[in-house]
């Protein structure tokens, strides 16, 4: 606080709103099935098919999710490693292979938590999803990656160049 500024007053308060989000996964999960007091529960065809693909993609988005933690995991060792190596030729020590040893025993290197709830995830969802056909589950779960087509930037960038030269020619 500056000088001579006194406490902003309570009455700030009355102002205030909290907005309650959803932030766990069994919140989430509850607040798909709360129905309104007004409405009745309805089990139709409808309305499952709408709750198996919200489920389905609550399943793909954490298990992406997992999976950019994990290699978030090997990309922190790696950079540790290529770290120890600059060292080791700045410094001319050899001081990687025990820090990388300490590395590799501690948590971040062998924790293998995350390949179990992986795996576990990949079990369930093609158990409950793809009725027991794991190609067609992994093939859900970890979506191709779309091929890159750079033709637009190619176009743009020959028909410059042919413009820069033809402009130049009648320059």
């Amino acid at each position: 606080m500056g000088v001579g500024s006194k406490p902003a007053s309570l009455d700030v308060l009355d102002h205030v709103t909290i907005n309650n989000t959803l932030e766990t996964p069994r919140s989430t999960i509850k607040g798909m099935f709360t129905v309104n007091k007004n409405n009745e529960i309805t089990f139709g065809r409808e309305n499952l098919r709408k709750v198996e693909d919200q489920l389905q993609r609550a399943f793909v988005v954490s298990y992406s999710e997992l999976r950019l933690l994990k290699s978030y995991s090997f990309l922190n060792v790696s950079a540790f490693s290529k770290i120890m190596k600059k060292y080791d030729k700045i410094a001319s020590r050899n001081a990687s292979k025990s820090y990388m040893h300490m590395v590799d025993n501690s948590y971040i290197g062998s924790c293998d938590g995350v390949t179990r709830l992986m795996e576990r995830v990949e079990a369930t969802f093609i158990k409950h999803f793809t009725n027991a056909n794991r190609s067609k589950g992994i093939r859900i779960l970890r979506p191709a990656v779309k091929k890159e087509r750079h033709r637009t930037t190619f176009s743009l960038g020959f028909f410059a160049g042919c413009a820069l030269a033809l402009l130049a020619s009648l320059i």
